[in-house]
């Protein structure tokens, strides 16, 4: 087995906020309780347009890392789902075993 591990900067929150939420609406529907990012991602959801990718990107770092956190450990099936597909997509076969997310800690 191997283990990778990747650090993410320059992370368009706005866009990966707008691709999960459609897994987060499909989640919602299945268990209404949620976290507090999943709350708030489907109070913005409800918005017009642009407005819910300006919103997050609005909003101050430790909180937009905080939700990227939250989001991909809670629905880490959906990312690794999306990561095998990618990668049978170009006739590689993988499987993922595990992802998880964290805050990196400055020095």
């Amino acid at each position: 087995m191997l283990e990778f591990k990747v650090s993410v900067d320059e992370l368009d929150y706005g866009a990966v906020a707008a691709m999960l939420l459609p897994m987060i609406k499909e989640k919602a529907a299945e268990n209404p309780s949620g976290n507090r990012a999943v709350k708030l991602l489907l109070k913005m959801a409800g918005a017009a347009g642009a407005l819910p990718i300006k919103a997050i990107n609005a909003l101050p770092q430790d909180v937009k890392d905080e939700m990227v956190v939250m989001l991909v450990n809670n629905y880490k099936d959906k990312f690794i789902e999306v990561i095998q597909n990618k990668a049978a997509a170009k006739n590689i076969s993988v499987t993922v075993n595990d992802l998880a997310a964290r805050t990196a800690k400055p020095f």
